[in-house]
């Protein structure tokens, strides 16, 4: 969902992926149509990441000049799986 403010009661878009994806992904070719499309509809000139979780890496490849906010390390913050 894509909100133009935060206490807007109703997004001004909202797209359901046919292949959705947990969490995170690397790469995610609907995911990327997306971002590139809110780029060009919005005339986005910079990016502002605070977090990775429901997005992928897609939106740090934009080509824009882009900022990682690092106050969530997910999933590198994840406690590790005995096996």
């Amino acid at each position: 969902m894509l909100f133009a403010a935060i206490d807007d009661p109703e997004p001004v878009a909202l797209w359901i992926f046919a292949s959705p994806f947990e969490v995170t992904a690397a790469s995610h070719g609907e995911y990327a149509a997306v971002v590139r499309q809110i780029i060009a509809d919005y005339g986005v000139q910079a990016i502002l990441v605070s977090s990775l979780i429901g997005h992928t890496l897609d939106v740090l490849t934009t080509g824009l000049p882009t900022d990682f906010i690092g106050h969530d390390y997910f999933p590198a913050s994840r406690a590790p799986t005995s096996g």
